[in-house]
């Protein structure tokens, strides 16, 4: 079984997080969700695997999800547990996507399977 190694990596300073995992423990489900193709699941972490022909970034833009994106509803299931903030959010984070930045999105949202 290869091991693959990811690093966080900060400009101009050392790693400072190194990750080790094996391909059987990366998923194609999350909890009871069964993820969209290329996206995938280790541990905690929700990731969608990078097109062909992608290069390699330095700018990151980072956004937590409730509150930032989202209004969510922690008494609602579904779909309609949460709405866009801003309707101009999907054009904004396609612009941040073509000028090659990495997106991450964020939460904490306990009931995230839902």
């Amino acid at each position: 079984m290869k091991l693959k190694k990811s690093k966080l990596l900060m400009p101009g300073k050392e790693p400072k997080i190194e990750i080790f995992f094996s391909a059987s423990e990366v998923k194609n489900k999350y909890k009871d969700a069964t993820l969209l193709p290329k996206w995938k699941a280790f541990q905690t972490v929700i990731f969608r695997e990078p097109d062909e022909g992608f290069s390699n970034s330095d700018k990151v833009a980072a956004f937590d999800f409730d509150g930032c994106l989202a209004n969510t509803s922690v008494k609602r299931i579904g779909a309609d547990a949460w709405s866009l903030l801003y309707p101009t959010i999907p054009g904004n984070l396609q612009s941040l996507y073509n000028d090659r930045y990495k997106l991450v999105i964020f939460t904490n949202e306990s009931n995230i399977e839902r």
